[in-house]
């Protein structure tokens, strides 16, 4: 009998043991779970003081917010939003500490780590401004480095003597900033060369003219129109390679131009949409306290 009770001792002890791995085991989920739903409460929390910031335009204090979110546990749900606010406050025209290098990895950490997010599709758009902005950038840069460069160049005489004063002297007022008095003074080096060099040349430099970035008078269109015409009236010119050159960087500056444009109407709808998805938000946490009040 003495053995039976341990035995049945022995059988009892086991099956204690049993229900109590049964039992942890089953609370490991549920407190992982409740855990999980505290945290994404707080980060919905940090979310929604980030768009008031953003929308007041603090946003050293909307980026801190973010951040928040950024560094809790158990955040995937709500990260590739966390991000999508983070590329924003940093490409946003108001925030004087804009960085567009930072705001581009924000955005494509989100398209990389949530391919399916809603908040993809947006921040594709503004990727792609921001990479068209960035070449539109160096373009103009490569602009006033070519007319820098112009300023070491020994211009040759051209056989047309009569066409090469007013062309120098266009050229030298080019330099100097006076944009209307170089137009004129090209233009009368162009009447005067007959078809011949040095047309080529000032087609070339009316076509600078146009399209220098500290003219005012500014005009694409004339600029393209004069490099197109020194390719087709010169197409064996010296200048009529450099003319290609030019003349596809206007078409790519007036592409990037309207890539610009539609990167800030996508912002301001952007914009419009974190407003309502705020006073969503505001709207439930109201509900939530009048709910607690009951």
């Amino acid at each position: 009998m003495g053995t039976k009770r341990t035995w049945t001792g022995k059988h009892i002890c086991f099956c204690l043991a049993v229900l109590i791995l049964i039992s942890f085991s089953g609370c490991g989920p549920l407190e992982k779970t409740r855990v999980k739903t505290e945290v994404e409460t707080e980060a919905r929390q940090y979310l929604l003081r980030t768009r008031q910031l953003i929308a007041q335009g603090e946003f050293e204090g909307a980026l801190s917010e973010v951040q928040n979110v950024l560094s809790l546990s158990f955040r995937e749900p709500l990260e590739d939003e966390a991000l999508f606010l983070m590329g924003l406050i940093w490409v946003h025209s108001g925030n004087p500490k804009r960085d567009d290098a930072a705001s581009l990895r924000a955005f494509r950490k989100l398209t990389g780590d949530f391919p399916q997010s809603p908040w993809v599709e947006p921040a594709k758009i503004i990727v792609v401004g921001l990479e068209e902005k960035g070449r539109l950038n160096q373009a103009n840069e490569e602009l006033r480095e070519s007319l820098a460069r112009l300023k070491q160049t020994h211009v040759k005489a051209p056989p047309h003597k009569e066409a090469q004063e007013p062309l120098l002297r266009g050229q030298r007022l080019l330099l100097r900033g006076d944009f209307e008095g170089a137009l004129k003074e090209v233009e009368g080096a162009l009447a005067l060369s007959g078809g011949e060099p040095p047309g080529d040349e000032s087609l070339f430099f009316l076509g600078l003219i146009y399209a220098h970035p500290a003219n005012p008078k500014r005009d694409a269109v004339k600029s393209s129109g004069s490099f197109e015409r020194l390719m087709k009236d010169y197409p064996k010119s010296l200048w009529a390679e450099q003319a290609k050159i030019w003349a596809g960087m206007l078409r790519e500056n007036d592409r990037l131009n309207q890539m610009v444009d539609k990167l800030n109407e996508s912002v301001k709808k952007l914009n419009e949409m974190i407003e309502k998805s705020k006073q969503v938000d505001i709207e439930i946490e109201e509900k939530k306290k009048r709910e607690k009040g009951k």
